[in-house]
């Protein structure tokens, strides 16, 4: 069995406004050419409920399953089958954490596990999710995603600050 891809980041908010931006404002921080047509989508959505889809909506108007949530606990812990690019059956789970700091700070620790669903591919999807999910932590705490990186970056990210993050298990 493989272990379970884990990142961790900080980011300069507390943890319902952390949980907010991540779920309901992901289309304006997540990389447009890891969706299903490689393209900015018109939005990407999460159904606030365990069953809810995660989905992208292209601008012609398809959606476009990505995953399911399986865990919807806000503002402490969202969780989904992930099958972006995937066949459904071949879903891997994403376990997602928001940890409040007393400093009004938010821990976020990503868990990404299932990759023996993928077969031969496992390693393969395993690697590229890695640098994803780096990609990722750095456009929810740097407010924009790292390749559109500016100073006087403003919208819903305002609260968030850059922080170093880890790759690395925190048991």
């Amino acid at each position: 069995m493989n272990e379970p891809l884990r990142v961790s980041f900080k980011v300069g908010c507390p943890a319902p406004r952390a949980f907010e931006v991540w779920t309901s404002s992901i289309s304006r921080w997540w990389p447009s050419e890891h969706t299903i047509t490689g393209n900015r989508p018109r939005d990407i959505v999460l159904e606030p409920r365990v069953g809810g889809r995660i989905y992208e909506r292209t601008h012609g108007g398809a959606e476009l399953d990505w995953g399911e949530i399986t865990v919807w606990e806000p503002p402490r812990r969202l969780g989904y089958r992930w099958h972006l690019r995937e066949d459904r059956a071949d879903a891997t789970d994403v376990a997602i954490t928001f940890e409040e700091w007393r400093d009004s700070t938010t821990h976020i620790r990503i868990e990404h596990h299932g990759w023996e669903r993928l077969g031969a591919g496992g390693p393969d999807g395993e690697n590229a999710n890695t640098e994803i999910w780096w990609v990722c932590a750095w456009g929810v705490s740097a407010r924009t995603p790292v390749y559109e990186r500016s100073s006087g970056c403003s919208g819903p990210f305002s609260c968030l600050t850059a922080e170093p993050f880890s790759y690395s298990s925190w048991a």
